[in-house]
């Protein structure tokens, strides 16, 4: 059942548990009484964080698409690579798809950096620098790193159980334990979040850190964020294939039972821009 219309603001929705990593990049959003445009965004959302480069951030505009489009076309203009070469995110006006990508940015910025490099790696080793059209279909690289980026769950548990656990999320038997939790990455994970209360699975992705902030994620504490950004980033840096494991987890296995909705057999979630 669909709960917020596509382009409402309803800043009080991001007050369920699922959203709990963004809850401080939204602190500075979340009493404005209408939609903040782009401008916005970027004055409270950019300051400090900069891409792989080092180069600052800042989230701009993005016009309208042309339904076709003729002729040739330059490589760096496409999404990854304004990012990893320019530090601009082009970024849709009451959009909450890209919303979601901004929040994303402040609260795992080194992850988020890391992972447009590589798309921009992906996108350097397949087109030449003007071309007509894109490939028809993604390597299997591009599909892992989309899907990470759209429809990642980072489960994150103490280091020296990232075995176990993966194979228990293989099996499909995880449960949320003390030193196992669950932060949404995917941008496009939170709109599904937010726009219906259908079940979801997400991309599963574990990632050990200190035990003290595994225990924070297990308690929905934002002192872990740093630590599980960093820890993605290294492992996006060294070139690490990263692939969801299984078929995900369900969205439904880490919150309370008074939380909870029939567990979906559906795959992860993810969206092309």
């Amino acid at each position: 059942m669909a709960l917020v219309p596509e382009r409402a603001w309803v800043p009080e929705r991001l007050d369920a548990p699922p959203f709990w990593p963004l809850a401080r990049a939204f602190a500075s959003l979340r009493e404005h009484g209408e939609w903040p445009d782009v401008e916005a965004l970027d004055r409270a959302l950019a300051p400090g964080l900069t891409n792989h480069g080092g180069a600052p951030l800042r989230f701009e505009h993005q016009a309208p698409k042309p339904s076709r489009r003729r002729g040739l076309r330059c490589r760096d203009e496409l999404y990854d690579a304004r990012i990893d070469r320019e530090g601009v995110v082009p970024t849709r006006a009451r959009s909450w798809h890209d919303l979601f990508n901004a929040l994303v940015w402040a609260t795992f910025p080194r992850a988020k950096a890391a992972l447009a490099w590589r798309q921009h790696r992906a996108l350097l080793a397949r087109l030449p620098e003007t071309f007509e059209r894109l490939p028809p279909t993604r390597t299997a690289e591009q599909d892992a790193l989309t899907l990470l980026d759209e429809g990642g769950g980072l489960v994150v548990v103490a280091h020296g159980r990232m075995e176990e656990v993966a194979c228990r999320i293989e099996r499909g038997v995880l449960a949320p334990e003390p030193d196992v939790g669950l932060a949404i990455f995917g941008h496009a994970v939170y709109e599904h979040v937010l726009s219906t209360d259908a079940p979801l699975r997400v991309g599963a992705y574990v990632i050990e850190v200190a035990p003290e902030h595994a225990r924070a994620v297990h308690e929905r504490e934002p002192s872990a964020l740093v630590a599980i950004d960093e820890a993605l980033a290294t492992r996006l840096g060294a070139l690490e294939v990263l692939r969801s494991i299984g078929t995900g987890v369900s969205l439904d296995a880490f919150r309370a039972p008074t939380e909870r909705t029939s567990i979906s057999s559906a795959p992860p979630a993810r969206a092309a821009r």
